[in-house]
């Protein structure tokens, strides 16, 4: 596959983060993966890991503030930013993780 390809392709939120860090900051393991024909499932594999990470730390988040998930039943509107803002927030800390 070419770079072309793989930069066109959607691995999701993770493998999308991970494909943009090597391409820019790490082009020997760009190139070294994509000459062993492994690129593209390091990047689905990427999206799965932090995907899974993601979640059980979002899990956490909300078991531990309990109102959360009673807001959820009761105000919807209310609960949806705020769900945002949690999963925004540990977004940033697993970007610091993957590289930026």
């Amino acid at each position: 596959m070419t770079d072309e390809e793989l930069l066109a392709k959607n691995y999701g939120f993770w493998g999308n983060a991970h494909r943009k860090f090597m391409y820019e900051y790490r082009s020997p393991d760009w190139e070294l993966l994509q000459d062993a024909g492994k690129l593209e499932s390091y990047f689905m594999e990427m999206n799965d890991k932090f995907t899974r990470k993601e979640r059980k730390m979002l899990d956490n988040a909300l078991r531990r503030s309990g109102m959360m998930a009673a807001l959820k039943d009761q105000d919807a509107n209310e609960w949806t930013p705020r769900y945002i803002r949690v999963r925004e927030a540990i977004r940033k800390l697993l970007l610091k993780e993957v590289g930026y």
